[in-house]
């Protein structure tokens, strides 16, 4: 029997995507100056509206720039009124890195609990993102993550408006999942009534049978809280005459919980990857920045390990830069999904450069730490070769030699002479054997003769080793056979081995709802077409290159195709130079597999790439067996386009992608380590071949967000690396594991000469039994001086692992993802073995015996208290009692001095208007901590905190934008206003209103004012359309008040006419550019001077007559908006102090 009366809950939120909008500035100001605040002033007054932000990046840079509104925040998070998002983002959980993955839930859930004590988030937005990692639910439940909100199934067949349902991992691990069908889908039914009732009467009609409490979201990009009574009251006064229950108020989390509650049984459940359709929007567009971002990740993981070895070492973490590393990592992660602004794209690549730089400082640092503790033993220049990875594997390293000599040879730690050769420029190469996991070998260079051979003349038609036999033809290799499985690897009927093939491309990466658009499949230009030349770069007995020159023509194709003697992997190194490639070219590098049919309901070929976390086999592993149907490409463009191709190709690649043939006597597998993100697996081409063709894309110069984005053009010169391995197919995993060390290569370092070393040659940190096993974090703890390991299971097998630590461990424990202990484990020797089933990731923790306790780092530095005469107030938070703390302050966030110290955690101080940043550091007994992340504070006579009312508005443009610095690049009088977007940011009255026009404003409290500033409306206003800017307010009439009830009216001789100003006509400042100043009064363009008038309350009111009130009638663009109307609208609206 259920308990519960029923009841519709009703949620608001607003989702950003940061570059979606043109203007990634208007997405950033949104939800950092505007929403949360706006939500506070809804609860304040009493009004019963709760607000939901999405991810944990809102909150952080809104408390970074609004830190006095903590308290409030914090008081309502609490009372349930707001709510918030458990992930620091949402990324393409396929796009980015295990880690980055992870990392959601540090900087998002346990940051905001942190921040936050008492409160709990309990759901991940996967808000707008056609697609999910098919480890999402287990990585997340894990972290005490209970639902997921989802929107656009439109790929899955005969779901509801709201679907009730279960998204399942490998593991068997369930998340409870809503999917709707878009978030802003009930946003736009409150305008019509009848649409309106129809909208939720279907919703409760549709799940009454199992839900007693459903859901409802009204959400919209860059939204500001809306009063939502009159959708409630409608819907409640239908309700009552029809028996259905009633709508009220709730966040997110209560309306999950609510709602999961009440059912009975659930409309579906999904297992496996749900491909990503908009896959174009940034990885095929902006290859150099993601490869950025990925190569962050790797950088800082080997940080974080090498960081806390040598705090094992010095038994502290007082040389752990808890700080660089995170900033490091918020950079890593910032760019969110919906990466394309067209304003502000420098901002991202500008992230992920920093992330990168500040990645590979801290892991140089690292690297130059190790090396420095190592006791050399022999003569020569000693040399540190650490391998990042858990397994103990066997690379080519190259060298370059301080040794001023021809002949130089290598010896390991013992003595034993190394086979190594000369590169083509000069460097030395040998291959380091079995250097452990997590560990390091040492090596000496030195001079003499004997190891270093070049090879006789060989063919530019054919080379053949032991592993390998392959030819080279025109524009590509004719062939690779695999010698130990006498298999031929490659199909050359129709495409060569790492032929360049470039097509046409029509798509517009995440403008793209249905299905992803295919190239055109008539071929613009093909290597194989182009004569081509090759010659051997290099020929020894470690490796032979062979190097293609292709001119094309938008620049030219080089590929370096290097055979390797000692160890079986090719490597394909490309480089594209000088490209000028048009706008809609997209380039692939073809690999046609030899193999049988793939597209037949029980195929013997095989395709599987990496994921985070994971493996996906296409098809088998994918949610709908449709996302990898064959696609005819017959040349007829209704084949190709995105309404009649089923399948999600190309895919989100991590480190390889790989096929698996069964010839019936033997099983051979091919894979193709990389860097790049897209890789298709169907020829592309007209009448395309059944078996894989797998294929990455290089660059494509296509719209990546929408059809409003401007073209991203892959021009100058881009490398690309791949590396083939290939076996014959077992159980076991050496293959993958080899492909992914392609990605992490070997680390070699010049040993410094130091006496007090006391390293070994050969050592290790710690050692991990147990062949799929993958470590994909070693670090310190991020509240507690503990060590974090997180590791998974990919590949489905069951097995029994062991962990040996080569320290002293005191306790372990079984974690949540996001670093809470779970239970002790058993730990005998330093060695904990764990029985691991199929798919799982799981998280330790260790206490490290005899760890001195490392006294915290400032956290959460905000400015909570600012006065009108600029007298601030400094909080911050710290874990551990401190003698002292120093704060420091700069003014262009590089030249820091000390201001002071305090043995609280606050401080006050005024300042002068301008921008200030700010970091502390704690002092204790024998250690000065890092200084805690800076804080920016600016400065100005702004008035930041208005509500606002006004006549009627026409749909989405509100009275309460005319005070958001939504759509202006900042919320100040030098303010400029985006003049192509216009929707969502700006004031309009609905059409001939009755009566005068007015529109209020009331501040936080009262106000000397000095200035008020404005921007007048426009809309898209050009040469060509100058009615645009007709809505705009004309002459107007001015009231101040103090308590909202008495006004006067403002009456400046030199500025108005009995008491009437004339605003100008925005065409004044707009006409034909991007952005506007302020546009304020006709002909001078001056702001209104309020002569320090003493209010809380300011009222605008003009005429409801056309051309009085406004400059004329307003004749829209889209024709099928009506013609001439009488309407009446502002853009901006800044009011200063004195």
């Amino acid at each position: 029997m259920k308990e519960n009366k029923p009841i519709i809950n009703l949620a608001q939120s607003s989702h950003h995507d940061l570059g979606w909008h043109k203007n990634y500035f208007r997405a950033e100001s949104a939800f950092a100056n505007t929403e949360l605040r706006e939500a506070i002033h809804f609860t304040r007054k009493g009004h019963p509206l709760k607000w939901t932000n999405e991810y944990a990046i809102f909150i952080y840079e809104f408390l970074r720039k609004h830190g006095e509104q903590y308290e409030e925040i914090k008081e309502e998070l609490l009372a349930g009124n707001m709510d918030l998002g458990a992930t620091y983002t949402s990324p393409y959980t396929s796009f980015v890195t295990n880690e980055i993955l992870a990392r959601q839930l540090i900087y998002g859930k346990k940051w905001l609990e942190d921040v936050f004590p008492g409160v709990e988030t309990k759901v991940f937005f996967n808000t707008d993102v056609p697609s999910l990692n098919l480890q999402i639910p287990q990585l997340f439940k894990k972290g005490g993550i209970d639902y997921m909100f989802m929107c656009r199934p439109w790929q899955f067949p005969d779901m509801k408006e709201n679907s009730y349902a279960t998204w399942e991992s490998p593991d068997g691990t369930k998340m409870k999942t809503l999917i709707m069908r878009h978030y802003a889908d009930l946003y736009y039914k409150q305008f019509d009534e009848e649409e309106l009732i129809a909208f939720i009467e279907t919703e409760w009609l549709e799940n009454r049978g199992n839900v007693d409490k459903p859901l409802l979201l009204c959400g919209q990009d860059c939204l500001i809280p809306l009063n939502l009574d009159n959708m409630v009251n409608t819907w409640n006064d239908y309700a009552r005459e029809k028996g259905y229950p009633a709508m009220q108020y709730s966040n997110m989390t209560q309306g999950l919980e609510d709602a999961f509650n009440g059912i009975e049984e659930l409309d579906n459940t999904f297992k496996g990857e749900w491909p990503n359709k908009w896959v174009y929007e940034n990885s095929g567009s902006d290859y150099p920045s993601f490869k950025n971002q990925r190569d962050a990740e790797k950088m800082l993981v080997t940080a974080e390990l090498l960081a806390t070895w040598q705090a094992v070492s010095e038994g502290h973490f007082n040389h752990y830069d808890v700080t660089r590393f995170e900033k490091a990592w918020r950079l890593v992660m910032n760019a969110c999904h919906g990466y394309a602004a067209e304003e502000g794209i420098e901002q991202f690549r500008q992230w992920y450069q920093e992330a990168y730089d500040s990645a590979l400082a801290l892991q140089t640092e690292g690297l130059q730490w190790l090396a420095s503790q190592i006791k050399t033993q022999s003569e020569g220049q000693p040399i540190m070769v650490y391998n990042s990875l858990n397994d103990s594997r066997s690379e080519h390293v190259i060298v370059h030699c301080d040794i001023q000599s021809d002949d130089i040879l290598v010896k390991d730690a013992h003595g034993q002479v190394v086979p190594s050769s000369k590169t083509a420029d000069g460097q030395v190469i040998f291959l380091a054997k079995d250097i452990q996991g997590f560990g390091y070998q040492t090596y000496y260079l030195t001079e003499g003769t004997g190891a270093i051979s070049q090879m006789e003349e060989i063919s530019l038609d054919r080379y053949e080793n032991d592993y390998y036999a392959i030819e080279l033809s025109n524009g590509g290799l004719q062939s690779i056979v695999d010698k130990e499985t006498k298999t031929p690897l490659f199909d050359t009927t129709k495409f060569l081995i790492g032929e360049l093939l470039t097509f046409q491309y029509e798509g517009m990466g995440a403008g793209e709802h249905i299905n992803i658009w295919q190239p055109d499949p008539n071929i613009i230009e093909r290597s194989k077409d182009i004569p081509s030349q090759w010659r051997i770069k290099e020929a020894n007995d470690i490796r032979v290159v062979f190097e293609m020159t292709t001119p094309l023509t938008y620049g030219k194709f080089v590929l370096d195709v290097i055979v390797y003697n000692q160890m079986k992997k090719i490597d394909f190194d490309v480089n594209i130079l000088d490209n000028q490639a048009p706008e809609k070219y997209q380039a692939r590098l073809a690999f046609p597999i030899h193999g049988t049919d793939f597209f037949t309901s029980h195929p013997k070929t095989d395709v599987l790439y990496e994921v985070p976390f994971g493996q996906v086999h296409v098809r088998k592993d994918d949610v709908l067996p449709q996302f990898a149907d064959y696609n005819k490409n017959t040349g007829n463009h209704n084949d190709i386009n995105h309404l009649y191709n089923s399948a999600v190709r190309p895919r989100e690649v991590q480190n390889y992608i790989a096929s698996m043939i069964d010839f019936g006597d033997k099983k051979v597998r091919t894979i193709i380590s990389s860097y790049n993100v897209p890789w298709d697996y169907q020829d592309a081409s007209t009448m395309p071949r059944r078996t894989p063709v797998l294929q990455p894309i290089l660059f494509s110069n296509s719209k990546p967000c929408h059809w409003q984005c401007p073209y991203w053009l892959t021009t100058g010169d881009t490398s690309y690396h791949f590396s083939i391995v290939s076996e014959e197919a077992t159980d076991q995993v050496n293959g993958y594991k080899q492909a992914v060390g392609s990605n992490s290569p070997l680390h070699v370092v010049n040993i410094p000469k130091d006496d007090h070393a006391a390293f070994a040659e050969n050592s290790a940190f710690m050692g991990v039994e147990g062949d799929p096993i993958y470590v994909t974090a070693v670090k310190k703890a991020e509240a507690e001086d503990k060590i974090v390991i997180r590791y998974y299971e990919g590949f489905g097998s069951s097995i029994d692992a062991n962990f040996t630590f080569n320290f002293d461990v005191a306790k372990a424990y079984k974690a949540s993802t996001d670093e809470r202990l779970l239970h002790e484990l058993a730990i005998n020797n330093n060695r904990l073995s764990q029985h691991v089933n199929g798919y799982t990731i799981d998280t330790l923790m260790l206490d490290v015996k005899g760890m001195k306790q490392t006294g915290s780092t400032p956290k959460h530095l905000m400015v909570t208290d600012k006065k009108s005469n600029n007298d601030i107030t400094l909080t911050w938070q710290n874990k551990d009692q401190a003698k002292e703390y120093i704060i420091k302050r700069s003014q262009d966030n590089v030249n820091w001095s000390i201001i002071g110290r305090t043995t609280s955690k606050v401080f006050t101080l005024r300042l002068e208007n301008g921008h200030h940043y700010f970091k502390v550091a704690a002092v204790y007994d024998d250690y000065t901590s890092f200084d805690s992340v800076e804080l920016e504070v600016a400065l100005d006579h702004v008035i930041k905190q208005i509500l606002t009312q006004g006549t009627d508005n026409k749909m989405i443009n509100f009275s309460q934008c005319l005070v958001t610095d939504v759509g202006m690049t900042k919320y100040a009088s030098d303010g400029l206003y985006d003049t192509r977007i216009n929707w969502m940011d700006s004031y309009l009255t609905k059409d001939n209103p009755k009566q005068d026009v007015f529109v209020s404003f009331q501040f936080d409290k009262v106000y000397d004012l000095d200035k008020l500033y404005i921007w007048n409306f426009q809309e898209k206003v050009t040469t060509d359309n100058p009615t645009g800017a007709n809505p705009g307010f004309r002459e107007v009439r001015i009231y101040h008040s103090l308590d909202g009830e008495h006004y006067t009216q403002l009456s400046n001789e030199a500025q108005s006419k009995d008491g009437v100003y004339t605003f100008a006509k925005s065409t004044e400042v707009a006409i034909n550019k991007d952005k506007m100043p302020a546009s304020n009064l006709q002909n001078t363009n001056e702001p209104i001077n309020l002569e320090g008038v003493r209010a809380k309350y300011v009222k605008f009111v003009v005429s409801h007559e056309v051309g009085i009130g406004n400059y004329g009638y307003f004749e829209e663009i889209e024709a099928d908006k009506g013609a001439k109307r009488n309407v009446f609208g502002l853009a901006k609206v800044v009011f200063t102090y004195q």
